[in-house]
Parts: C-alpha cells; structure tokens; sequence
C-alpha cells in the first residue's frame, strides 16, 4: 500500500493526472460551446426554412385563390395538404391577434409548449390584407422526420467518434509530456542520490526547463562544494598533524640528544624545549578555545560598551608590533558614541585576532588602518590594510580551522590558522558577524558588524 501510494506521489504520475483532467475539462468545455453553438444554428436555420415555407405557401394560396374566409372544405382540405407537404403546422385567421374567426387551424390539435417556432405573416391579395397565415414547427416533427433523424444519428456517431480521438490523443500526449517532464526530475535525484554515497565527481546535464537547470547547476556546486570539503577536511588532517608533530619531534630530538650527551642540558637547551612546549601548549589551547566557542560551551557577559573605546584599546596594544615589523598602524573612530551590547574581552578578542592577521600578512613598509564606523542599526569595526590579499577561490575558507592560503607563510610567521576562526565563532555567539573583501596584490578588508543596541 505504502509503495502505490509512494507511486501516486511521484512527479510523473501527477503532472500526468493534472495534464489529462485539465484536457478533459477542456474538452468538456469545448462540448458545450459546441452543443451551444449548434443548436443556436439550427434554431436559426428552422426560422429561416420557416419563413421560406411561409412565403411559399401564401404564393400557393394566391395561385390557388384562397380569398377571406369562411373557406370550403376543398380549400381547407388543400390547405391542409400543403401543410402536410412543407411538414409544418398552420393556423389561418381572420385577424392577426386570434380573436376572430379562425378558417384552418392544425395547430390546436399540438399542445402550445410543443411548438418550437412559430412565424406569423399577413396575407395579401390585390393589394388587400384578407387574413393571416401562422404557420410553426412541431417539437416532434425533428424526432419522426427520417432525414433529420438520419442526420442526427451521423452527428452524435462523428462526435464519439472524435471524442474518442481526443481522449486517446489526451491520454498519450499527458503520458509523453509528464514522462518528459519528470524525466529532467529523476536525473537530478539519481545524482543526489550519487552524492549521498559519496560520489563526488557526478554531475548533471543542465538542460530541460529553467527549474531543471538551477536544480541542476545547484547541485554541481553542491558536489563540487562537498569536494572541497573533504579535501579541505584531508588537508585539515595533515596540518593539524603536522602542527603537532613538528613541536614534539623538536622536543624529542633535544631530549634524546641531551640523553645521549651529545647536548649539554644548558639553559640555552632548556628554552628551546620551553618554546616548543609553550607552541604546542598555545595550538591545544586555540582548539579548545574554538571548540568551545563553536559549541557555546562558554558563558557571554554582556554589558553596554564603547566599541570605539574597544577598538582604540586593540590599537595601543598593537601599535609596539606594527612599529617593530615596519608596519603603519593607523586608527580612525567615530565622530558619534558607538555603543553596543557585547562581552568587553571577547570583543577585544575578536578585534585582536583580526588585527594580528592584518600585521602578519602585511610586508614591511605596508599599512594598517583600524577603524569605527557608525550606521543607524550597526556599528562597523573595519580593519583594511595593504598586504598579500587573498585569492577570491580561498574566500570562502579563510573562516576554517587550520586554513591558509599559503602554508609556508604561516608556519614561518607561527600562526595554524585558527585565529579567524575563533573570531568568527565569538561574534556568531554575540549576534555579530565578520565580513572579508579581498584582492590578490592589493590588500584584504575585515570588517566586525555588531547590531547597535
């Protein structure tokens, strides 16, 4: 039962059954007006036959000089006849309202409502009106007229004959434009289907309609975008190794020198191990720190603070280090009081981290300019300098733990590449938000968006 109902529900089965019931309510439609429009013909085809038959039949009367009434029973037998012949029914009287005399009449023998035309004409004769001539359609006269009869039996035959037609032409062209249509659908969920276990090189043909085609580009980039992910996770694997192993192995050739003799356990030894230890104690310390950040698995103490106050704080701190690397540091703040609802230190944090990297990744002779600016519902930390930039392919990752985008670099400069990453998770946890505009050459723009309170 769940599998036929799951089969009801595909897109194929739907866009048929909608296809055919709106064929079939168009050509309910069309059966109607067709309906309509025919009976409105033959409604105007009888009041035209009639007046036809009743301008003959008063050209008959004239040629056989029937004259005002009371007529014989030979002119009222003839009469009678003629009537018979043309098929209809007649009524000849003496005024043209019934009230006077009536001379031939067989349309009293039909009940009125079975009358379904009835034409009315004066009767002229040498230029004197001496009567008037009614004559009419029977309802059941269409029904015993063999012709007629004929006629509809071949009408109503062609129309289920083309009624037919239609339903097959409608059941065959609903099945071959949702088979098409839904076709485009069970490409696309077969590839999602790939990507779900684990193929990442599949990719779907961008064709069909214009849903079709975003469906399908979005999820090449899903799938290339999950790529990614797993070789940013494999690397990711391989820098974190590396980062430990690097300061441990260091340790370990010192001590096993020391052991052997070949070192002499002075104080010059001793720091070089205390260094590597404090490296190694300092890495394990930012991925806890950013463990704990992404999980919120730290308290927030949110109080009103001057972000220009901040941000200047940040400034002194690192004015020394530009200074001492050949670097420009530079401050401009707000001419209007920026305050915010924000953790002081982790803010200070969050702004120390972005300025660091600016400082580590600007040449010597560069600049970096902090600065506060304030909008009506944020205040803007902007940090923007003159360094090597990032490329536009490594945007969207700088935000990842252990990512760089030029190893050699950063591991000479000491950093791992979780600097950004922790400032990201602190400004997520306060309702904040780190946007970056980059070129290669050219330099690289943080900016800190804090909601103003």
């Amino acid at each position: 039962m769940n599998t036929i109902f799951a089969w009801l529900r595909t897109t194929q089965v739907i866009l048929f059954l909608i296809l055919f019931c709106f064929s079939m309510l168009l050509l309910t439609a069309v059966s109607f007006l067709y309906k309509v429009n025919m009976g409105d013909i033959f409604a105007k085809f009888h009041n035209q036959n009639l007046q036809t038959v009743s301008h003959a039949l008063l050209d008959d009367m004239r040629d056989h000089a029937i004259a005002h009434g009371p007529l014989t029973s030979e002119q009222v037998d003839w009469m009678i006849r003629r009537a018979t012949i043309y098929g209809i029914l007649l009524q000849y009287r003496e005024t043209a309202s019934g009230n006077g005399a009536i001379w031939v009449d067989t349309i009293a023998r039909n009940k009125q409502d079975s009358l379904s035309h009835v034409e009315t004409s004066p009767y002229v004769r040498d230029g004197k009106t001496v009567g008037y001539l009614t004559v009419a359609y029977s309802e059941y006269r269409d029904a015993l007229n063999p012709i007629y009869v004929q006629y509809e039996a071949l009408m109503e035959g062609r129309s289920r004959l083309l009624l037919a037609v239609i339903i097959v032409v409608s059941l065959i062209f609903s099945f071959v434009v949702a088979r098409f249509m839904s076709g485009y659908m069970s490409r696309l969920s077969a590839m999602a289907h790939q990507i779900r276990l684990g193929e990442r090189n599949a990719s779907a043909p961008v064709r069909g309609p214009e849903e079709a085609r975003r469906l399908a580009l979005t999820l090449n980039e899903m799938s290339s975008e999950l790529k990614k992910q797993e070789q940013w996770r494999e690397h990711l694997m391989e820098d974190l190794a590396h980062e430990l192993r690097t300061p441990l192995m260091s340790i370990l050739t010192h001590i096993e020198a020391i052991i052997d003799g070949i070192y002499q356990p002075d104080e010059e030894r001793m720091n070089s191990i205390y260094e590597e230890l404090e490296r190694l104690a300092r890495l394990l310390s930012d991925l806890q720190q950013l463990s704990e950040a992404e999980s919120a698995q730290f308290s927030l103490k949110l109080k009103k603070a001057d972000m220009t106050a901040l941000a200047r704080r940040v400034y002194h701190n690192f004015l020394p280090i530009a200074v001492e690397k050949g670097i420009k540091l530079a401050f401009d703040s707000a001419k209007v009081p920026c305050h915010a609802l924000v953790d002081r230190d982790k803010m200070i944090q969050i702004i120390s981290n972005i300025v660091s990297n600016a400082i580590k990744y600007t040449p010597p002779g560069g600049w970096v300019k902090l600065e506060v600016i304030w909008t009506i519902d944020d205040t803007l930390i902007c940090c923007t300098d003159n360094g090597v930039g990032i490329a536009e392919h490594d945007q969207p990752y700088v935000f990842n733990r252990l990512y760089r985008t030029d190893k050699s670099r950063s591991r000479f400069s000491g950093g791992v590449g979780l600097g950004l990453s922790i400032a990201k998770a602190l400004a997520e946890a306060q309702n904040s938000r780190i946007t970056l505009e980059s070129q290669v050459g050219e330099g690289s723009k943080f900016t800190v968006v804090v909601p103003n309170e």
